[in-house]
This record gives C-alpha cells, sequence and structure tokens, in this order.
C-alpha cells in the first residue's frame, strides 16, 4: 500500500500532509477512508438542495448509511491517536496542538458565521446564543463535532490506559460501551458533549483497537470486507424496518429504545478499512486533495449550504439521490479549491481559519 496518511479526523493534518512518524509508513487506505468520510458527511447535509423527502423502504435504508457519518471521523481519530501519536505522546502538547488546530478555526468561523446569518452584526447579540454557538456549536448543525471530539482528545489519558489492557479487556470494554452507547445514543440537539462521548467512545476506541493490531487485524480484514459491508446494509434495513432514518436523540438518562447506528458504522468503518486496505494503487491525486483537505470542507461546507439556501440547481433530474451526487460532488469540489486558494494566499496560516 501507498499513499498518504493525514490526520484532519484527529486534528492533525490540518496543515497538510504528514510525515512519517516511529517509521510508520503512511497508508494510502487511510486516504480512501477520509474522502468517503467526508463525502458522506457533506452527502447527510445536503438532502435539502437534493429534492430528498423520506418515506419508507429503500430510501430510509440507504439514508441510514448516508447518515451518522461523523461516526468515520471519529473512528480515524482513534486510529490515528495510536498510530501517528503513541510514540511522541505528550498529554499538554497532544491537547494545546488539538486546540491550537481545531479550536482556533472553529471560534473563528463561528464568529464569521454569527455575523452572515445571525445578525450579530447589528447588534442581534444574546450571551445565550452567543453560549450555545460556542459551547454547544449550535452556529452549524455539523459544529457540534468540535467540542465533542476536543472533549474526547480531553480523555486521552483513559485512552492510553486502555492501550495498555490485554486485548481481551481491550474488546470486552468496546462490545460494553457500543451496547451502552445504544443505550445511551445521541444527545437530542447534539447539545451535550458528554453525551457524544459514551456515544462514540467505542468507535474511537474501535479505531485506537484497529491500530494497535493492526498486524493481525488487517489482512482479516482484506477477507471479510464483503461480510462487514453486508452487515452495514443489513443494520441499515433493519433500521429503516423500525422506522428510523436517521440518529436516534433522547435525553442523556431516558430509556427510549435501542440505537443500531453506532453498530452500523462500526461495521461500516471496518468493511471500508478492508476494501481499501485490498487496493494494490496508490490513491489518485482528487481522492488525495479531498482527504488533504478534509476537515477544511467540514468547516467550510455549513457556510456553502446556508449561502445556497432552498435552491433548486442541483436538482437536476428526477431521481433524488442522483441529485444529491450532483449536489455533493459540486459542494466539496468548491470548499475544496476555496481551501486550496487559502493555503496558496496564506501558507500555513490557513490553519488556523479552516483546518487546513
Amino acid at each position: 500500500m501507498s499513499g498518504g496518511l493525514a490526520a484532519d479526523a484527529a486534528g492533525e493534518g490540518v496543515s497538510g500532509r504528514l510525515p512519517e512518524y516511529a517509521g510508520h509508513p503512511r497508508l494510502g487506505l487511510i486516504i480512501w477512508f477520509r474522502t468517503i468520510a467526508i463525502l458522506l458527511i457533506v452527502a447527510g447535509h445536503s438532502y435539502g438542495l437534493s429534492g430528498i423527502h423520506l418515506g419508507a423502504g429503500f430510501d430510509n435504508a440507504l439514508s441510514d448509511l448516508v447518515k451518522g457519518a461523523t461516526a468515520l471521523f471519529v473512528f480515524i481519530s482513534g486510529f490515528v491517536f495510536d498510530y501517528v501519536f503513541s510514540a511522541r505522546y505528550s498529554y499538554w502538547s497532544f491537547i494545546l496542538d488539538r486546540v491550537k488546530k481545531l479550536a482556533i478555526p472553529y471560534c473563528l468561523l463561528t464568529i464569521l458565521a454569527g455575523f452572515m446569518f445571525s445578525n450579530w452584526a447589528g447588534g442581534g447579540l444574546s450571551s445565550d446564543q452567543i453560549f450555545r454557538y460556542f459551547v454547544f456549536g449550535d452556529a452549524f448543525q455539523a459544529y457540534w463535532y468540535i467540542p465533542f471530539i476536543l472533549l474526547m482528545f480531553a480523555l486521552a489519558p483513559l485512552h492510553r490506559l486502555f492501550m495498555d489492557l490485554k486485548t481481551s479487556h481491550q474488546f470486552t470494554i468496546i462490545v460494553v460501551g457500543a451496547i451502552l452507547g445504544g443505550v445511551v445514543q445521541r444527545p437530542i440537539g447534539n447539545d451535550n458533549a458528554f453525551q457524544s462521548v459514551v456515544f462514540y467512545l467505542p468507535v474511537y476506541l474501535s479505531g485506537l483497537f484497529l491500530s494497535l493490531h493492526r498486524e493481525t487485524l488487517l489482512p482479516a480484514l482484506r477477507k471479510k470486507w464483503p461480510r462487514l459491508l453486508l452487515a452495514a446494509v443489513l443494520l441499515a434495513v433493519i433500521q429503516s424496518a423500525g422506522g428510523q432514518s436517521d440518529n436516534m436523540q433522547k435525553p442523556f438518562f431516558a430509556i427510549h429504545g435501542f440505537e443500531l447506528m453506532g453498530f452500523q458504522k462500526l461495521a461500516l468503518s471496518f468493511g471500508l478499512v478492508g476494501l481499501f486496505a485490498t487496493l494494490s494503487s496508490p490513491p489518485g491525486r482528487i481522492v488525495s486533495i479531498i482527504a488533504d483537505t478534509s476537515f477544511a470542507i467540514f468547516f467550510l461546507h455549513p457556510f456553502v449550504l446556508n449561502l445556497l439556501g432552498g435552491t433548486t440547481l442541483f436538482q437536476l433530474t428526477h431521481l433524488p439521490w442522483i441529485n444529491l451526487a450532483i449536489a455533493t460532488t459540486a459542494i466539496v469540489a468548491l470548499c475544496a479549491l476555496i481551501a486550496l486558494a487559502l493555503r496558496a494566499l496564506l501558507k500555513a496560516n490557513s490553519k488556523y481559519i479552516i483546518g487546513y
């Protein structure tokens, strides 16, 4: 395998490609993975532009595969925590680096969003709105991820303890955590980062587990990836049959059903890793650009979606899912071009504005 390992999903790589660390090769499969992850994330936020109206059956099942793709970013974050940082780990250096490369662009873009979309320039500020924008990530649908992932990174000492456990104990923690996550589910409005940590922790630890045991697991995943992808599809069908077309959300301590999205995204993540691990040729230039700019795309695509509003520009066919593919491609391409242009203009300083 060849290609590049960048780690935007973990907050690293926001300044470009990563060098090799501790003699580890740069894995092309991670570039493919990150590209698919950001494409699915943008697609999941672009239904309105594409004219998708969910009903039942095929539409819901396909939607369940697309929605919740932020879990793929979380999975890769866990992988990168071991693969990139374990040999040079220092807690405070790690945290300060994450804050610098994630919190700064998050705060700057949140302020910009406030002035562009919430009338802050006209004095339309309230302490409650400012608090929710910065603490909960309410500026955009996607921005809840930043307070959550920063909290996840703050728990790095626990992740290090996990790495020192026996393999059987690590596996048990992941399984128990996944079951607990299915009960706890995601918070209403994604406004509780602690609840999000409980839901996503087994996903993060699964990526970490894969990196720790990659010598054993990657050969197995190369053989089993079709079954894992099939399992993800079957879980999506079960979700659809139960009337679910997105992540379930509820208050932290309420008991309301069992969430299958975490299990489905774990099957999808391991299946995609296995699929991409079988590829003998490195990712092409376009795939590499999307992967390298993936976190900038994450930061920028909500601006594009809000500016486009209720346009029917992308509803070019009578097939909404084809329209979604067109819209996703256009939005990702535009955001990547903006990221590359800002990078060329501002050099390394662009990472403090757009995360790249």
